[in-house]
């Protein structure tokens, strides 16, 4: 059974004794949506205003547009084996900003088609997500937000086996742990053994990514941007891939980037905020690696 929305936005009218059918032409700010996995009809699409007078870099770091002080959906979502796929649709340029039920934030800019916003979650928890539909200036325009278990459609995201397991698990705790680097920081660069290699096919995360990693992240770097370049190296006497989701989600990928075989993925202006790496190796099985973070050349 599959729950659908619950328009808040019209409980003051109704508390005023009175619905009028002139209130149902206005779309409400805030909306509780409450779906368990396997609804149908899929897309579920949710109508509102975006924007607001917040900046969506007050919520996390990375985050882009300007935001509604509360959230401007609550989605309630039991969780089953299907990825979690969120998208904005308005005429003017939007932004999500998503708030998960570990308290875990996700944002996006133009990642659906350059203009409009796709956020996916490959292994949702059950929970409560809040879910924020930026927008750039005044007036706020009127837009959607698009909630599925589908990946069809803009650019390709994590996809979920049947099992729900090889894919690129965010939520995962990175198997060789994570630090936080402001920019200047030294020594340069940093290093981190790891092993590479697992058995998630990149190439089904991101059209032209390629090699095979492991479902959690090789490491987690929250990085404090102060207009410096940032490189990501992974070195190894094998051919070696990297994979990176940055803090407005969008992935990155390379092979051969860096010196012979290895792999580099440089950003001329990075942001503050979380990355998540994961390091292949190009045609499956495991192999011992450093990875590298560095700001220069």
């Amino acid at each position: 059974m599959a729950f659908r929305s619950i328009l808040i936005g019209f409980c003051l009218v109704f508390a005023a004794g009175q619905v009028s059918a002139q209130a149902f032409q206005h779309r409400p700010d805030f909306q509780i949506v409450e779906l368990e996995s396997g609804f149908l009809p899929d897309p579920e699409v949710v109508q509102l205003r975006a924007g607001g007078a917040r900046s969506a870099a007050s919520l996390a770091p990375g985050c882009v547009g300007m935001v509604a002080r509360r959230a401007n959906i609550e989605l309630r979502y039991e969780a089953g084996a299907s990825p979690l796929v969120l998208t904005s649709d308005s005429p003017a340029d939007t932004s999500l900003v998503v708030q998960g039920p570990d308290g875990r934030w996700r944002c996006d800019d133009d990642g659906l088609d350059g203009r409009n916003a796709r956020i996916v979650i490959s292994s949702p928890q059950s929970g409560t997500y809040r879910i924020w539909l930026g927008a750039f200036g005044q007036p706020r325009p009127i837009g959607e937000v698009r909630i599925s278990e589908m990946l069809g459609g803009g650019r390709y995201g994590p996809e979920a086996s049947d099992d729900g397991r090889d894919a690129p698990d965010h939520a995962a705790p990175p198997a060789y742990g994570s630090r936080r680097l402001r920019a200047g920081f030294t020594p340069d660069p940093f290093r981190r053994a790891v092993t590479a290699g697992g058995t998630v096919d990149a190439s089904r995360v991101e059209r032209g990514c390629s090699g095979f990693t492991a479902i959690a992240p090789s490491f987690e770097l929250t990085y404090d941007a102060a207009g410096m370049p940032l490189a990501i190296r992974a070195n190894a006497d094998r051919d070696v891939t990297l994979m990176v989701n940055t803090p407005d989600g969008e992935w990155l990928c390379d092979d051969d980037g860096g010196e012979g075989t290895n792999a580099e993925i440089r950003l001329n202006a990075p942001r503050s905020g979380v990355y998540d790496i994961w390091v292949g190796v190009f045609g499956g099985g495991t192999a011992p690696a450093v990875l590298q973070i560095t700001e220069t050349p």
